[in-house]
This record gives structure tokens, sequence and C-alpha cells, in this order.
């Protein structure tokens, strides 16, 4: 209802699969089967919106979850949003403010440059 197109991603193919036969005939809907360890399948700049919902805590190792945050950043369009939950165990903690998401993303190896056209 708030959006023109929807990408919804999974690693399983199956799941995918479920989603298109769930979802059959809704325009703007798109389900991709992604097995990589980054969005490369999306472009960048061309979501206004990213969300990702326990997701995260469960990749084999917290580096996993840094590439996958630094992607949602760069398929970001300027101005766009990313919603996500950061697991506990990489010693990440919840974002308080703009503030402290910079600081955060910077320790992801974001330049300033990079995040000062996105946050």
């Amino acid at each position: 209802q708030h959006f023109d197109k929807v990408v919804g991603l999974d690693v399983s193919p199956s799941m995918v699969e479920s989603a298109q036969r769930i979802h059959q005939g809704v325009d703007g809907l798109e389900f991709v089967t992604n097995v990589r360890g980054d969005l490369a399948v999306l472009a960048a700049d061309s979501f206004d919106f990213v969300y990702s919902s326990k997701v995260l805590q469960h990749l084999p190792e917290p580096e996993v979850a840094k590439t996958y945050i630094a992607e949602f950043i760069r398929v970001l369009k300027p101005g766009g949003i990313a919603r996500f939950q950061i697991p506990v165990h990489t010693g990440m903690r919840r974002f308080a403010n703009r503030r402290a998401a910079d600081v955060a993303l910077r320790r992801l190896g974001l330049s300033a440059a990079f995040l000062a056209l996105r946050i």
C-alpha cells in the first residue's frame, strides 16, 4: 500500500517459490533468490526503504552481517531509510540516534562522504 514496487529476498528457493505462489496476481511484487554473501543482485541507489527482520542474527560470522549492513546502505537511494536488527553477539548495539548510527557505520568501514549522502 505504501510502495509502488516491493522486492522480497531470501536464500531459500522454496521460500521464494512459496511467496510467489501466495502473492500471485499482486502487482508490484518481485521475489528474488539470493545465495550470495552480498546483495549484488540489486542495483546501487535503487531502494527508498530496506527492511530486514530476524536475519542478521542467523548469519555465521559477524563480518557477514557487517557486509550485509554495508549492502543495505549501498542499495539505498540518497535519503532512503534502512531498518534492521543488529545481533547482540557482534558487539554492536541498537542505534539510539543518527550520530550513534554514523559512528557504528563508520566502524564498519563506510566513509564519512558515503554516509553524508545517505544518513
